[in-house]
C-alpha cells in the first residue's frame, strides 16, 4: 500500500495533466494575458523545479490549487499518517536535480488555463500540458481529478 501511494504521489506530479483540446479565447485586454501568461510560466517552472528538481513537496504544495493539494495529501497518506514521511522522502530520493523546464503555449480562458511545459533530463524532453487555475488572483497547478485517476491506475497495473 505504501508503494502505491507513492508512486500515485509521483504520478500526479510526473504530467498527467488533462489535455485542452479546445483553443484559447482571445482575452478581452492583451495586457492583462501577458501579465497572467508571465505569472503562469512563473508558477509552473517554481512548482516543477520544487517537486521535480529537488523533491521538495511542502514547497511545490505553495504552488498547488487547494483541490489538488488536498488530493495530493490524501495520496501521501494511504499507507497511514505514519508513513506521510517516508514517502517524502522517497520523492525527494527519486528527483532530478538536473533536470530543466520550459513553458509554452500558454492558452488562458478566464481563470482557467493551460500551458505546454517540457522537462529535460540528461538530453531527453517530454513535453505535456499543465493545467493552471486562477486562486485568489494568484495562478496555481490544478490537477484534474481524472488526470490522478489515470496516473494512479497506470501505477497499480506497474506494482
Amino acid at each position: 500500500m505504501k508503494k502505491i501511494a507513492i508512486a500515485c504521489a509521483l504520478a500526479i506530479c510526473a504530467f498527467p495533466f488533462a489535455k485542452a483540446d479546445e483553443p484559447a479565447k482571445a482575452p478581452a485586454a492583451a495586457e492583462t494575458q501577458s501579465g497572467d501568461e508571465a505569472a503562469i510560466k512563473k508558477t509552473a517552472k517554481k512548482f516543477f523545479t520544487a517537486i521535480m528538481c529537488k523533491g521538495d513537496i511542502d514547497t511545490a504544495k505553495k504552488y498547488m490549487a487547494k483541490e489538488t493539494a488536498a488530493m495530493f495529501d490524501a495520496l501521501l497518506s494511504l499507507g497511514g499518517p505514519e508513513h506521510v514521511a517516508e514517502a517524502k522522502a522517497e520523492i525527494k530520493k527519486q528527483a532530478k536535480p538536473n533536470a530543466k523546464f520550459s513553458v509554452n503555449g500558454v492558452k488562458i480562458e478566464g481563470n482557467k488555463a493551460t500551458a505546454k511545459v517540457t522537462m529535460t533530463v540528461d538530453g531527453e524532453s517530454q513535453t505535456d500540458d499543465a493545467s493552471f487555475v486562477k486562486e485568489d488572483g494568484q495562478w496555481k497547478v490544478a490537477i484534474e481529478k481524472e488526470g490522478a485517476k489515470k496516473g494512479k491506475s497506470k501505477d497499480k497495473d506497474n506494482d
